[in-house]
C-alpha cells in the first residue's frame, strides 16, 4: 500500500492494551511515509471502552493517542473518536470523523484475523471499500477466526431484520443508537452537513468527541 494514496489510517480499538499492536503498525506506516518523503496520513484512533491504565480509567482512544504522542507523532496528526464500543462503531464513527475533516481515502489498521470482517463492515456502512487494511502480524487463534465469521453473520442478520440499508451511514447510526448513546449528528461519508471535533490530543486523558452541526452542507472533493 502506497502512503501517497492514503489520507488517514483508522486504527480500530479492541487491541491488546499492553502491546498495542495496531497502534504500533500505524506508527510504523506513518514513519515509513516520512522516511520516503511522502506526506504522512492522519491517525484516527477509535475506541470508547474504558481501560485501566496507571491506576486510572481512561478510554481506549485516549490510551492509543497517548502511545502515539509519546512516540513522536505530532498532536495535529492524531484524531480521537471516543464513543465506539464495537467494530461497527469503530467503522461508523471513525469514518464520520474522517469525513468531517475532509479525509476520504481511508485505510483500516487492525489485527490480521480481523481484516475480513472490518473490510466488509466498512463497505456495508459506507458502500465503498476502504483503501486497504494494514496488518499487525497478529493472526489470532483458529477460535478467534471462527468467531469473526459468526459475529459478522449475526450482525448482518440483525441489520437485515432491522431493515438497515447497505451504504447508509445514517441508518447504521440509528441501529447503533438503540443500544448506546451517540452524538446527535448526521453521518455521511465523503459529504455531509456535520462536523466532529476532537479536543487537543496533547491531553489524551481527557479526550472526547464534540459534535457541532453545520447550518449548511459542506462539499467534499
Amino acid at each position: 500500500m502506497h502512503g501517497a494514496h492514503i489520507d488517514a489510517l483508522l486504527v480500530l480499538g479492541g487491541e491488546d492494551r499492553h502491546k498495542l499492536p495496531r497502534c504500533s503498525a500505524a506508527l510504523h506506516f506513518y514513519r515509513a511515509c516520512c522516511t520516503q518523503g511522502i506526506k504522512p496520513p492522519k491517525l484516527i484512533v477509535s475506541g470508547g471502552k474504558l481501560v485501566l491504565h496507571q491506576a486510572q480509567w481512561i478510554s481506549e482512544s485516549a490510551l492509543m493517542a497517548k502511545f502515539l504522542l509519546q512516540h513522536g507523532i505530532p498532536p495535529g496528526d492524531v484524531l480521537t473518536e471516543a464513543y465506539a464500543l464495537n467494530t461497527l462503531g469503530n467503522i461508523l464513527l471513525g469514518g464520520a470523523l474522517a469525513a468531517s475533516q475532509g479525509l476520504v481515502r481511508l485505510a483500516i489498521v487492525t489485527d490480521d484475523f480481523h481484516h475480513w470482517r472490518s473490510r466488509r463492515l466498512f463497505k456495508q456502512v459506507f458502500g465503498v471499500e476502504p483503501q486497504g487494511c494494514i496488518p499487525t502480524g497478529v493472526r489470532g487463534s483458529w477460535r478467534a477466526r471462527i468467531r469473526e465469521g459468526v459475529a459478522f453473520s449475526a450482525l448482518m442478520l440483525s441489520l437485515k431484520v432491522s431493515r438497515v440499508a447497505s451504504g447508509s451511514p445514517q441508518e447504521h447510526k440509528r441501529f447503533l443508537s438503540r443500544n448506546q448513546h451517540l452524538p446527535d449528528c448526521i453521518f455521511q461519508y465523503k459529504s455531509g452537513n456535520y462536523s466532529i471535533k476532537s479536543r487537543n490530543a496533547t491531553d489524551p486523558d481527557r479526550l472526547t468527541c464534540e459534535i457541532q452541526m453545520h447550518s449548511t452542507q459542506r462539499a467534499r472533493t
